[in-house]
């Protein structure tokens, strides 16, 4: 038998804000490794996260703060 247990966080107004700005850069980041994946793999290249991850960190990361 399996048991959860339900919490529910009391977010001040301040940290609502911060925790849909984390929600909206997960969503961003998907999208765009998805994107960025079929593209290599439509031009014939075999895509690797490692190779996503580095690119994402090192070029686009930083063009958004």
């Amino acid at each position: 038998m399996l048991l959860s247990i339900k919490t529910k966080l009391k977010l001040s107004k301040n940290q609502q804000i911060i925790m849909s700005k984390h929600a909206g850069i997960a969503r961003f980041t998907y999208n765009w490794g998805l994107a960025t994946w079929q593209d290599l793999y439509k031009s014939g290249l075999k895509p690797n996260k490692f190779i996503l991850k580095k690119f994402f960190n090192n070029h686009v990361k930083p063009e958004l703060t």
